[in-house]
């Protein structure tokens, strides 16, 4: 029987890395603030806090709800949308302010022991911080006898375009995302 190491991550493991990656409820609290003072959002269509998450929130508004009109879901959709688009800024943000940090040493002992048992790694996170930490830290591939890039831990993919940076020929022998 084959054995594989698993290893799952969540904004617990970002924030460890750098103090600016926010955890899920804070990245909402700051998006709605974003969306808010322009007045993109009002106050009266913000319905996560204690007694729902910002990620149950998020999926109630990115499915139609039954008991709701047509024209509500619509409105529902587009806050989605405003919502994600706002997540994706605000992760970038943050994602460059930590990457300006050296990383935290404990990072490359882990993404060698990741290489090493060749583990699956499961990943609720939208940062790159794994892969970035890869793309820095020279893990050996012997069977290839190459460098591990991060498009080797993203296996099931569809196959990228061959272009200048990315290494045509089989995939490292190495953990995946």
């Amino acid at each position: 029987m084959d054995t594989h190491h698993v290893v799952m991550l969540g904004a617990g493991f970002s924030r460890s890395l750098h103090p600016q990656m926010p955890l899920t409820d804070e990245l909402g609290g700051r998006v709605v603030g974003s969306l808010q003072a322009p007045g993109r959002i009002g106050a009266a269509q913000v319905s996560f806090g204690p007694e729902l998450s910002f990620e149950s929130w998020l999926s109630l508004l990115s499915e139609e709800q039954p008991q709701l009109s047509d024209a509500d879901n619509r409105d529902n959709a587009a806050l989605f949308a405003r919502l994600r688009d706002a997540i994706a800024a605000h992760l970038i943000e943050a994602q460059r302010e930590a990457l300006l940090l050296p990383a935290p040493s404990w990072l490359y002992e882990l993404v060698s022991a990741l290489h090493c048992k060749q583990a699956i790694v499961l990943t609720l996170n939208y940062d790159t911080l794994v892969e970035t930490a890869v793309a820095s830290h020279s893990l050996w591939d012997p069977i290839n006898r190459r460098h591990v890039m991060p498009s080797d831990l993203l296996r099931n993919l569809p196959p990228l375009p061959n272009v200048g940076a990315r290494v045509v020929g089989p995939l490292a022998d190495t953990f995946r995302l």
